[in-house]
């Protein structure tokens, strides 16, 4: 306001429009060879060739102010002086909204194959390729990164001393291979961004975006596969088992560094080492034939994973508790685990939650949920992850009508239910159907472990009970994926109509489980929301043709 007393509008009045424009461009150039040849009883197939990959990201933003929308005009604003600012009492300058980015990533990439099979019965095959980077830009033998595999197949059918006629097909294999993985969003070299105009001194001016980093590399995984593949009874039961041993090396993860470095407390550097291993199961089986069919497939996984080196930056209990599934860091540990406070029971006087302090029972939560209790103090329930999960899907047919039902598992994990927060309650009205549940008066808790109502309401409290034991719950459940029902009509039905197929169809959703090893009635896929409420069932029905 000026000395005459006018109003006057740094922000001219009008609306406020801020625009973006991103632009990608992406080339990518492949060159190949190929060659295959058969005499006798060998058989070889080769390639050779290269790639290289570019993608550049350019984008701009912009604000005005005082937009007319009619007259399609807009006003000036000064961005070089300083104005009251009316939320914190003091002074800023007037945001300018024009910024200006410029992203490249390059890769190229290097590859051979080769396979060898000698009497339609033994293969050997080999794969190589190297592949670069520009994001690590310091040492070319980190940018660089070689890959390959190697494998060998055996059909043991075709030998002649194999003699078990109801082995329609049976054939080993076994594969060893080297793969890589990184990060477009790290770099090995200091980059630098031009926020904009400085409104000290209307020039442009840069700040650090990344720092070097010079000893960061790629990502490698080592996996090693072994199946069987095999064919019985004439088709009466097909399918494969297979078993694979994997193993990561230089994972990403933050790294502490020395404040003075003056570029912040930590860093992105490779910092882990994960080893896992499974069993992968397909069976298909033809239960009956004839007028009626009846079908069926399983598909069963079994995996089993644990941290073999992590730097850990800190071990404060708070910091492995999360109410979704995140990477602990804990050697020896599933690289998903789930953590709680042990529980001591609610006070039978006030109802309040309770831990242990040096093994004795306590309510002070500062201590519970503070540095005083580290990683080791913590329970370990499990993997957040399912280690044994699959499918059963069961197809039965008879003159034109096909019904298929395919269930679903997933046993051997945790995961943390949601239930009352006091101080949700408090500042946003956020409740849960816990509250009726409730400490009310002494006794309750023999029969509850929902803590008292009390107010004001210390956030620690609810910390501690958020993330207490008693609301860690078993994952396991069967469920049913889906109903289908499928009619074919015959060719002479179809009478005059022009058409090659018609089908009639129904499809049934999202039924529900029919198994739960938790007594909530949770659905424990989905527990991300407050009310734990899973997707509603669908139903579609419908008429499927072709000409």
């Amino acid at each position: 306001m000026p000395a005459s007393g006018a109003v006057v509008y740094p922000v001219p009045v009008g609306a406020i429009l801020d625009s973006r424009e991103s632009t990608l461009k992406s080339e990518q150039y492949r060159g190949q060879l190929d060659y295959s040849g058969s005499w006798k009883e060998h058989q070889v197939s080769a390639l050779v060739g290269f790639e290289w990959r570019r993608a550049v990201t350019e984008g701009s933003s912009s604000r005005v102010y005082g937009l007319d929308t009619d007259k399609l005009n807009a006003g000036l604003v000064d961005f070089t002086r300083l104005y009251p600012n009316f939320v914190n009492g003091g002074s800023s300058y007037i945001q300018n909204g024009t910024s200006f980015d410029l992203k490249r990533n390059n890769f190229i990439s290097q590859f051979a194959n080769l396979a060898y099979t000698f009497r339609d019965a033994y293969t050997v095959s080999a794969s190589a390729r190297a592949d670069a980077s520009n994001v690590f830009g310091i040492s070319t033998n980190n940018r660089w990164r070689p890959l390959w595999s190697a494998g060998v197949a055996w059909e043991v059918t075709r030998m002649p001393f194999f003699k078990f006629d109801f082995v329609d097909f049976l054939k080993l294999r076994a594969t060893y291979g080297m793969s890589g993985n990184v990060d477009p969003g790290m770099v090995g070299v200091s980059t630098i961004r031009y926020p904009g105009i400085s409104a000290f001194t209307q020039s442009p001016y840069a700040v650090f975006d990344k720092y070097s980093n010079p000893d960061l590399r790629w990502e490698k995984v080592g996996m090693f596969n072994a199946g069987v593949d095999f064919n019985l009874w004439k088709g009466r039961l097909s399918g494969s088992v297979e078993y694979y041993s994997k193993q990561a090396d230089d994972l990403f993860g933050m790294f502490p560094i020395d404040y003075t470095t003056g570029v912040g407390s930590a860093i992105i550097k490779n910092v882990a080492k994960i080893k896992g291993n499974g069993l992968d199961i397909q069976l298909n089986s033809n239960n009956l034939s004839g007028g009626f069919k009846w079908q069926t497939t399983l598909n069963f996984s079994a995996n089993k994973d644990r941290v073999v080196n992590y730097y850990v930056p800190n071990t404060l209990g708070s910091s492995f508790l999360q109410s979704g599934a995140s990477v602990s860091g804990i050697e020896g540990l599933p690289v998903y685990a789930v953590f709680s406070y042990q529980w001591a029971g609610l006070d039978p006087m006030t109802g309040d939650p309770m831990g242990f302090v040096n093994g004795v029972a306590s309510r002070d939560y500062n201590a519970l949920t503070g540095p005083a209790t580290q990683v080791g103090d913590l329970k370990y329930h499990g993997s957040a992850l399912p280690k044994y999960f699959g499918n059963l899907v069961n197809n039965f047919s008879y003159a034109g009508l096909t019904l298929s039902v395919s269930l679903s598992f997933k046993f051997d994990y945790y995961f943390r239910r949601k239930s009352i927060d006091y101080t949700n309650l408090f500042d946003s009205w956020n409740g849960h159907a816990d509250f009726q549940q409730r400490w009310r008066s002494p006794g309750d808790e023999l029969q509850t472990n929902v803590p008292s109502l009390i107010f004001p309401n210390p956030s620690a409290r609810d910390a501690f009970y958020k993330y207490s034991e008693v609301l860690i719950e078993k994952g396991d459940h069967i469920r049913i994926q889906y109903i289908n029902l499928d009619y074919a009509f015959e060719k002479r039905m179809l009478g005059p109509l022009k058409i090659k197929t018609l089908n009639l169809f129904a499809n049934l959703g999202n039924l529900g489980i029919i198994y739960r090893a938790n007594k909530k009635g949770i659905d424990p896929e989905y527990i991300t929301s407050g009310f734990n409420l899973p997707p509603g069932k669908l139903f579609s029905f419908g008429l499927r043709t072709s000409l």
